[in-house]
């Protein structure tokens, strides 16, 4: 598709527009870009794998800093100062990696996830995010509620405890009041199911909307970015907290990509790594609550953290 073009926070002129936009957590920070285009389809190889793709080794997992602000948040929660905020780490492998079969791998791993691969000068992103943003053509509207994360049981029958039904009820509630602030009306709410993605699940309800005169997707998407899901409540607050906190740029983790034009069609960016020289980094998170526990907030990460070093330990086999 060509070089991409800086474009500002401001994305209602590249809306109607064909193309792919890549949109960070902060703005402010990192760049906006947008790819402006048709797209080309590819087929792959069905299920092998080159060898030599991959040589890693584990750097840093980021606990010492996670935990230090895992228990600033959890004091900060108790005093009522959020009712959540989203905690994330950067886990820290040196290696090298071929960067499309990397990419090839995702696809064959997880199908039903939004699996995407970009480069923008020596810096690669690649990622298999289970999260739609939005989906928006000139009917309907919907997005994912999608919050709550374990491993994957195989039998939906199992419980949630209360403390992930509560962190998705906070998302739920956030993207409805976000439909309603857009112009939309005749919301409807889907019940809670479980969603399954590669070796984690979470639970997911659809929000969906007819599309009407009054609705302002730009407003939708600034409304709705970020989410509970990955900032926290209240938004603006925990959005500061975050930049002021975590001890790494997030960057384009947890900020949304995808498809614009007569189709819009964005995911959030999660389950996501990033190339730059020998360095790979991959991006986790949880959210902290009245409920949480600190420890279990960790093991929440290294759960989530399964799904990269997942492809990651499959490459590296091949490479041994």
């Amino acid at each position: 598709m060509g070089t991409p073009k800086i474009i500002g926070a401001q994305v209602s002129p590249i809306l109607g527009r064909k193309g792919f936009l890549l949109f960070p957590f902060n703005a402010t920070n990192s760049s906006v870009f947008f790819w402006e285009g048709d797209y080309k389809t590819h087929s792959l190889p069905k299920s092998s794998f080159p060898e030599n793709t991959c040589s890693i080794d584990l750097i840093d997992e980021g606990k010492d800093a996670y935990y230090r602000n895992g228990n600033a948040l959890i004091s900060a929660v108790a005093n009522g100062h959020f009712e959540k905020v989203v905690l994330s780490r950067r886990i820290e492998v040196q290696g090298t990696l071929d960067s499309k079969t990397c990419f090839a791998a995702m696809c064959h791993m997880y199908p039903d996830a939004f699996v995407y691969h970009y480069r923008i000068n020596d810096v690669e992103w690649l990622g298999a995010s289970p999260e739609l943003f939005l989906n928006v053509d000139n009917e309907k509207v919907a997005s994912f509620s999608l919050a709550g994360t374990r491993l994957n049981s195989g039998n939906s029958d199992v419980p949630w405890p209360s403390k992930e039904q509560n962190e998705q009820q906070y998302v739920t509630d956030f993207v409805l009041d976000a439909f309603i602030k857009s112009g939309l009306t005749d919301i409807q709410v889907h019940d809670s199911v479980k969603h399954s993605a590669g070796a984690v699940e979470h639970i997911l309800s659809v929000v969906e909307a007819q599309v009407n005169p009054s609705f302002n997707l730009e407003k939708l998407i600034l409304e709705l970015h970020p989410t509970p899901a990955v900032a926290g409540i209240p938004k603006e607050k925990a959005i500061k907290w975050i930049l002021e906190n975590e001890p790494h740029d997030r960057e384009y983790y947890s900020g949304f990509l995808g498809e614009t034009g007569t189709h819009q069609r964005l995911y959030v960016n999660l389950r996501c790594l990033k190339l730059e020289g020998r360095g790979i980094s991959l991006f986790v998170g949880g959210g902290f609550t009245k409920d949480s526990d600190l420890d279990a907030e960790w093991e929440e990460t290294v759960v989530k953290s399964k799904t990269m070093m997942a492809v990651l330990q499959k490459m590296n086999n091949l490479a041994e």
